[in-house]
Formats: structure tokens, sequence, C-alpha cells
């Protein structure tokens, strides 16, 4: 058996990739269904007090789709993305590994690719949920748009991945590599609110889904794109070379 389907089998029999496709489809299913009863909750809740709040729209419940997948979404692809790259967590399964192969990518490459693949899958899911129950609520949204930015979502995908593949060659443990992961993904945010620096760093792809609706949209980040793939060639290349320092 070759290691590209040991990858994929994994994926499946350890239900990682339910957990992935789980989440991006109830934010695709529930999220528009939210955004549009929210006036009708608040009116209800409000206690006598008015608030006022614009009247929901299908770029409204896109953005809202978009901001929480990025979050939850991440959350729970860098967990799973952990429990696949972290070689060392299982010390007599990751001797089995290695003494099958010397070469670090053999073991890296196929679960990097392939978490990376099931992540862009599942957020595909959970796109084309959220498009339909947008376009029964609200109406039409634009497919070629929705498609352009769901190629640069998978963009930043990619870059967590290959981040969390990064530490996965620096520490040992599940919980470790995730924590680190997500606290790298945090510093990375909070410097993306410094805004001569934020349209270059990766943290300007989570929010292309819904940058190409409408006329006015800003068009695609490609200062940031470049940096994002840049960075993440580079994180899987010091990751490769500290596999290979362990194995050596």
């Amino acid at each position: 058996m070759s290691l590209w389907k040991l990858e994929a089998l994994r994926l499946w029999r350890t239900r990682r990739i339910v957990a992935l496709a789980a989440i991006f489809i109830i934010l695709g299913l529930g999220i528009p269904v939210l955004t549009h009863e929210l006036p009708s909750l608040l009116k209800n809740s409000s206690g006598g007090v008015t608030i006022i709040a614009p009247p929901p729209t299908a770029a409204t419940a896109l953005h809202d789709f978009t901001s929480n997948a990025s979050q939850i979404g991440t959350l729970v692809l860098v967990i799973v993305a952990a429990a696949g790259l972290a070689l060392d967590a299982n010390p007599a399964l990751a001797a089995f590994y290695r003494s099958r192969t010397r070469s670090p990518l053999r073991l890296l490459l196929p679960r990097v690719i392939a978490v990376a693949v099931a992540g862009s899958i599942c957020f595909a899911a959970g796109v084309i949920c959220c498009w339909y129950q947008t376009d029964v609520l609200f109406g039409p949204l634009g497919v070629n748009a929705l498609a352009a930015g769901f190629s640069l979502e998978t963009t930043w995908i990619a870059f967590c991945v290959a981040l969390t593949a990064f530490w996965a060659g620096l520490v040992r443990g599940v919980l470790p590599v995730a924590g680190m992961t997500i606290g790298s993904l945090l510093v990375v945010g909070f410097t993306g609110n410094i805004h001569p620096v934020a349209r270059w760093l990766p943290t300007a792809m989570p929010a292309s889904l819904d940058a190409f609706i409408g006329a006015s949209h800003p068009g695609a980040p490609w200062r940031a794109v470049v940096v994002t793939v840049a960075a993440a060639l580079c994180l899987l290349a010091i990751a490769g070379w500290r596999l290979q320092h362990r194995i050596d």
C-alpha cells in the first residue's frame, strides 16, 4: 500500500475528515439561517429596547459564514493536521515509519497533501451549503466570485497545514504542535491589524470568499498570495530538514 493511500485511509478510518466536514457543513447550513432570522431574534429579545440593525443580505450571510469558518474551521483543521503530522507523538510508530524510509519527504508530503486536500474538500462542501441556503433565503450569489474566493481560501488552508508541519518538526506531541500552531496564527492575526503590512500577510486569505461579492470588490490580494505561498514552501522545507535531522 502506498503512503498516499495510507494517509487517505487514515483520515477516513480515524473519522478526522468527518470532523472537518461536519464543522464546515454545519456552518454552511446554519449561518445563513441565523443571519436571516437575527433581526427577529433581536426584536423579540430586546426587552423593550430599540435595536437598529441593517437588513440582512446575501453578502452579509456569506461574510458571517466566512468569519466563522476562518476561526472555528481553522481551529479544527489545525487539530486534525497536528494529529497526522506529529510523527514523534508515538515513539513506537515513529520508529516503525522511519525504519521503512530514510527520506523525510516520503513521511511528510503525503500527510501534508492529504490534510490540505481534505480540508479544501470539506471547506468546499461548506461553501456549497452556504451558497444553497443563501440562494433560498436571500437571493443568488455570483458563482464566479465564489469560485475565485474559494481558490484563495485554499491557499490559507495549505498555509495552516504547512505551519502545523513546521511545528511538528520542532516539538513533539499532538497538543504541543496544535498549541504552537494556533499561537502562531494568533500572532499573525494580531500583526494583521497593522494596516501597512496587512495586505502582505496570509491573514488576507480568509476574507477572500466574500471579498469578490459586490461591484466594488477590492480584487485579489496578490501580495498576500505570493507571501503565503512562499511562506508555506519555506515552512515545509524547514519541517523536512528537521525530520531529516531527527532521523540522523
